[in-house]
């Protein structure tokens, strides 16, 4: 399973690096553009780079949830709607702009993901990814596999994270 899972980190970054791509191409649209405010298209650019820096680590989630490590999942999520609960307001209260919540947010959120593969290190003490496993006749067919799940993980990320897009607007 060592194969599969370095096999899917593999497609995962091949995606986030599109995101990546997307979001760097958003920038330069909107440099080029001669409109005043661009907060929305800041807060989508915001939003793509917190996806593609996400969606790897969220493999280690799915490492936690087949070890039915869900207390552990319970607490990273804890520590998330904390520091969003507390973070938030104190950067209202310090007048940051709503840019400066939804960058907070993003890198709130982008750590929740990053928690995952801290335990999972902590715990067994590796990453369970081995670089010479990488194989494309295996990353084709979980990309084909699991093409639908990419898309939907995605469209997962940006419905839990409309709070922001609503902020943009």
């Amino acid at each position: 399973w060592v194969r599969t899972l370095t096999n899917a980190m593999w497609v995962a970054l091949i995606v986030s690096i599109a995101l990546l791509l997307m979001a760097i191409s958003l920038q330069v649209w909107i440099d080029m553009s001669a409109a005043p405010t661009h907060i929305i298209e800041d807060v989508v650019t915001i939003l793509l780079i917190e996806v593609a820096f996400s969606l790897p680590l969220r493999l280690y989630q799915s490492i936690m949830r087949a070890d039915v490590d869900y207390t552990a999942l319970g607490w990273h999520e804890i520590t998330r709607i904390l520091l969003r609960v507390i973070g938030i307001p104190l950067l209202l209260w310090l007048d940051m702009g709503l840019i400066g919540i939804v960058i907070y947010s993003s890198i709130v959120n982008s750590m929740f993901f990053a928690l995952a593969l801290l335990h999972i290190k902590h715990k067994y003490g590796r990453y369970f990814i081995n670089l010479k496993m990488i194989n494309k006749n295996i990353s084709m067919e979980l990309m084909n596999f699991g093409k639908y799940a990419l898309v939907s993980q995605v469209a997962e990320f940006f419905k839990y994270r409309v709070d922001s897009l609503l902020v943009g607007l």
